[in-house]
């Protein structure tokens, strides 16, 4: 809103203005701050006042009532301020709920106000501010003192920084807030201020320079937190935010919305003027920032970006425009035209108006020069509609530099349909000459793919594809289209059909050859095919000294790597776009062939594009290449065709991976990356009723491959012969004594089902207090960095105190990821009272402010013998990497169910723990799941008489505590110590021994370093987790979440 400044006032008398601010107190106790090229403003706001508003001058002398006409208005654009400046509307994890404008300082009050200015060119020096009260429209006048600066600040233009909030685990999860420039912004849409965070590795090394890997959540997502890089990464993970729905505002889908209307006074939908690519400049910052922090060293060649639906959107846009920046993309089942895109229209709308409008685009920021020239102004401005169609802007870009691209998606996909999106971006991609390595999976609905399609020795051979990516940005590489063992540019339904995943190239980390030589005139790369002889067309990508102009003549010759043999030779023409494409080439096994290119060196060359690249504090270092490799003789032969094995492996069938192993089916995967029931979750646009474009049933998780039966018994051959057998497939004792008097045991046929009536995940790898009991599924996981524990609870009150002759804990199994990995679960008894929990309390509490032992742990009951000795051991199962026969897993419970109701053990319910088992996720249905008949349940059956105990147990004695339960009894279960755990302190430590974090006499956590998460508490309102593959989601009505990743996250997200 525009308010009329002083000259303009058209208050006639003091009459006319409201009697309250006759009395109020106006703006006090201004003071300015300047730090790295912006000035931190603050103020006492009038607190007899409720929604006042605020305006911001800025002179170079001092403002007074006589001058203020010739100040700056900083405010004047898009209105006054609001009266709560200092609330972070979207504050994401680990942030406070109101900002922090110093590192590890305190968050501000809420009756503080804040604006932060950056400091334009032309503007270093003296600055003096002054702030107004607008009251009903009306601005008042400035007081004699408090609301003006006495002395000027000095301000300089600098590369801003962003705000260290938020610290833990000695440093190694960062969380920092970045203000954006508010004269170039527009903070009608959703303000100026963004989080996002920073995992190091377990192990970082300072004087090494690592990878960076950029997360772009999904739908309904935000940004993680995470103590440390996940599953023993050697990287650096960014997670940056695109706040949605539950923070009050729509996803921008990582591009960004529009740049002139003003979303608070003209409406939700914009009409004129142009979208601005906002949340692409505040991402690629957000790297620079990380770049240039001295505690952080990057490897600049290594930037690569990932991500699973919107996620994955983001991806590859960020590859198609930002390939100076990004050695290479992974997206999971993306958007490439969100014009076809029915599901989301209301959204997209809201951010760049409608697709008959197709309002003109600008880029602008840093890295935004190679684009710069198809938004408003350029040479070949573009309508949004258009702009985000990545399928045919990777064509009409195709001779920028571009990142690698790896992508897939599911032919089964319906909430970003796979018709529309995933199919024609093939041919697109062809049509591009860009290099990439894809999947068109079969039979696959929306879920996050796994690192499957990633080209392993390009890339990483460490931890199945997860350590650290090799692939470099300094290095050319080869874009691969019409390969003999890849699938068609236009699949089609039924089948998986694989791209570009059996040729690769020689690289330092790939050395099954000589490296590439790049020369201005002279080029040579080796290249292989990793199952049989095939040909394709290849276009050499990135170079860098090589330089070719459209219209060029290049010489070529592939020659045979084993026999120095010339298979192929010719000349090619660089079109237009300054490519070259050599045409259907022979690619041999072993030690492959070289390609072989000469530019004759009297042609005019081009300089090299300038290209801004992101700071670094110091170069790695330069490796040499290695030394020319002369091109063998020409061997005059007659002309034969190369051998070809007679049969190549049909387009559609699954290949060998890269380094020559046998292919498997492909692998369930599992969210970082991001889901239960028995059914297909996933709802269909059709079937979405949401305005906003979400989608129903984000939280479950698809097992389209998973299928579950129901059966009544066990396998038949566990059975023994007879025609009395019960639900468990058991058979009832029959027979006569010795009088021929029926001694038989009746089993009852009844089999009493018993729900569980409440379930959780506690974990202590993600975070030691998340409270993951609104999840729909169970997922256990096991890795170096800790696992997961799983309580459930049992109302066994109606069995009325009959003996229990078999009790089973039976659990619907989705799925397992990694289907040669086992794992073994044990079965304890948990020693004291534990809640679900809503999500507004966290896993430090176990019952009525009772504290664990163990903070995520949990204490077990560890010397009650059920049966196998006195350690407290009900059970365990083997889980072998197979499916059940009939879908679930079964545990035998029943000494544990007689204990609790012969009164001998108090029912505090079961954890399942993991004892044995690396790198294995298994998922099952919890109590939360959609399908009744798939949640937990003991399956108990009893019998008419008393059976004596097996093995007579003294009941303990409750001692005063905090868990009222003998200490003799219970032992603090730390998940890192294994299936018994360890004695611990009780008393308020975090998991990892260090002192508990502050806290304010409110209970909030205060703006320290803080060495462990327990203490983290992030409001949100009406959040729901997006759907991933994992034991996570949070209820509805929550007020209290907490987003911290499921282990191998990266094997289980999904959702938009």
């Amino acid at each position: 809103m525009q308010v009329p400044r002083k000259s303009d006032r058209l208050i006639s008398s003091i009459e006319t203005l409201e009697p309250l601010v006759l009395m109020s107190a106006g703006v006090t106790d201004l003071e300015a701050v300047h730090k790295d090229g912006q000035t931190f403003l603050t103020w006492q706001e009038d607190t007899t006042l409720a929604g006042e508003e605020y305006h911001v001058y800025r002179h170079t002398e001092a403002i007074t009532e006589d001058n203020i006409d010739q100040a700056e208005l900083l405010t004047g654009r898009w209105g006054p301020l609001d009266d709560d400046t200092s609330f972070h509307q979207l504050a994401g994890n680990g942030a406070p709920q109101n900002f922090v404008i110093e590192d590890l300082g305190s968050a501000l009050s809420d009756d503080t106000g804040l604006f932060v200015y950056t400091t334009q060119d032309g503007e270093s020096g003296d600055a003096f501010y002054a702030v107004t009260l607008v009251v009903n429209g009306n601005e008042q006048s400035l007081s004699s003192s408090g609301d003006q600066l006495a002395a000027a600040v000095q301000e300089s233009v600098a590369e801003t920084s962003p705000i260290l909030v938020s610290s833990f685990n000695g440093g190694k999860s960062l969380v920092f807030t970045q203000f954006m420039d508010y004269k170039d912004w527009n903070p009608t849409f959703q303000g100026y201020a963004y989080d996002y965070s920073v995992a190091l590795p377990q192990n970082y090394d300072p004087s090494q320079r690592y990878e960076l890997r950029v997360e772009m959540h999904a739908y309904t997502e935000g940004h993680r937190l995470i103590p440390e890089s996940e599953f023993g990464w050697d990287v650096i993970q960014l997670f940056v935010d695109d706040p949605g729905l539950d923070r009050g505002t729509v996803h921008t889908w990582w591009y960004g919305f529009a740049a002139d209307h003003n979303y608070d006074t003209d409406g939700p939908i914009p009409t004129s003027g142009t979208i601005e690519n906002f949340t692409e400049q505040r991402v690629l910052k957000a790297i620079d920032e990380v770049i240039a922090n001295d505690a952080i060293t990057i490897d600049t060649s290594r930037i690569n970006a990932f991500g699973h639906s919107m996620g994955a959107s983001a991806a590859l846009a960020m590859g198609i425009r930002y390939g100076d920046v990004f050695a290479s993309i992974y997206a999971s089942e993306g958007m490439t035209d969100y014009a076809a895109s029915a599901a989301f229209q209301d959204e997209f709308v809201q951010l760049w108006g409608s697709q008959e409008s197709n309002l003109q685009v600008v880029n602008n920021g840093k890295y935004a020069g190679p684009i710069a020239q198809y938004g408003v102004g350029g040479s070949d401005p573009t309508g949004v509609w258009d702009w985000m169609d990545h399928g045919e802007q990777i064509v009409r870009l195709r001779g920028l530099e571009m990142s690698f691209f790896n992508f897939g998606h599911g032919k089964a996909d319906t909430a970003i349909p796979w018709e529309t999106q995933g199919q024609p971006f093939m041919a697109a991609v062809d049509a591009a000459d860009v290099g990439y390595s894809a999947e068109q999976r079969g039979d696959w609905d929306h879920t996050w793919m796994g690192f499957d399609f990633l080209p392993k020795t390009l890339f990483s051979d460490a931890n199945g594809n997860l350590n650290a990516w090799y692939f470099s940005g300094n290095d050319s590489h080869l874009a691969i289209s019409n390969a003999t063992d890849s699938g068609t540019p236009t699949p089609t339904q039924g089948g998986t059909d694989y791209y570009n995943q059996t040729i690769d190239w020689a690289t330092p980390t790939n050395p099954f050859h000589t490296s590439a030589l790049d020369t201005a005139d002279h080029y040579e790369i080796s290249v292989r095919s990793t199952t049989s002889i095939q040909t394709a067309d290849i276009t050499p990508r990135n170079f860098q000294n090589f330089r070719v102009n459209p219209g060029d003549v290049v010489s070529w010759q592939n020659v045979d790597n084993s026999s120095g043999a010339i298979l192929e030779q010719g000349q090619v023409t660089v079109d237009a776009d300054g490519l070259l494409t050599l045409t259907n080439v022979s690619v041999t096994t072993g030690t492959g062939n070289r390609l072989i290119l000469s530019a004759d060196p009297s042609r005019p060359t081009a300089p090299p594009p300038v290209v801004e690249t992101p700071s670094v504090v110091d170069p790695p270092p330069v490796v040499e290449p290695p030394p020319a490799v002369e091109p063998p003789p020409v061997v005059e032969v007659d002309p034969v065709e190369p051998t070809v094995d007679p049969e190549p492996p049909e387009a559609n069938t699954p290949q060998s991976p890269t380094d020559g192993t046998t292919p498997s089916d492909p692998v369930t995967p599992a969210e970082p990356p991001t889901t239960g029931g028995t059914t297909p979750a996933v709802t269909s646009p059709e079937e979405n009723s949401s305005s906003s474009g979400s989608i129903e049933g984000e939280t479950e998780l698809p097992v389209d491959d998973v299928v579950i039966e129901e059966s009544p018994n066990d396998d038949p051959n566990d059975v023994p012969p007879t025609d009395v057998t019960n639900e468990f497939g058991e058979a009832a004792e029959s027979g006569n004594d010795d009088s021929g008097n029926d001694v038989s045991n009746p089993i009852s046929d009844a089999v009493e089902r018993l729900e569980a009536t409440a379930d959780t995940m506690l974990t202590s790898m993600e975070n030691a207090s998340a409270n993951l009991g609104g999840a729909e599924t169970l997922a256990f996981y096991s890795a170096d960095g800790g696992q997961r524990t799983a309580l459930l609870k049992f109302d066994t009150s109606s069995l009325n105190g009959d003996n229990v002759h078999a009790a089973t804990l039976q659990l619907q199994q989705l799925a397992h990821l990694y289907s040669d990995s086992a794992m073994e679960i044990a079965v304890f008894a948990v020693a004291a009272p534990w809640q679900e929990g809503a999500g507004s309390d966290n896993w430090s509490v176990a019952d009525g402010g009772a504290t664990w032992q163990s903070e995520g742990g949990g204490q077990l009951v560890t010397d009650f013998d059920f049966g196998n000795g006195a350690n407290g051991l009900i059970t365990t199962l083997k889980l072998d990497g197979s499916d059940p026969a009939d879908g679930t897993a079964k545990f035998d419970v029943t000494a544990a169910v007689n204990a609790w109701l012969d009164g001998r053990l108090a029912n505090h319910g079961l954890a399942l723990v993991v004892t044995s088992g690396e790198y294995s996720e298994y998922v099952f249905a919890s109590s939360e799941a959609t399908d009744a008949n798939s949640r937990p349940a003991l399956l108990v059956q009893s019998l008419p008489g008393p059976l004596p105990s097996p093995n007579p147990q003294p009941t303990p004695t409750p001692q005063d505590g905090p868990n009222g339960i003998a200490a003799e009894d219970a032992q603090g279960f730390d998940a890192f110590a294994g299936a018994t755990g360890e004695i611990l302190d009780t008393t308020s430590q975090g998991a990892d021994g260090e002192d508990a974090i502050g806290s304010d006499d409110q209970g909030n956590a205060s703006n320290q370093q803080f060495d462990d998460l327990t203490e983290v508490v992030q409001e949100w309102n009406g959040f729901q987790s997006h759907k991933r593959g994992r034991a996570f989601q949070m209820s509805q009505e929550s007020s209290t979440n907490y987003i911290f990743p499921s282990a191998n996250a990266f094997h289980r997200r999904s959702g938009s």
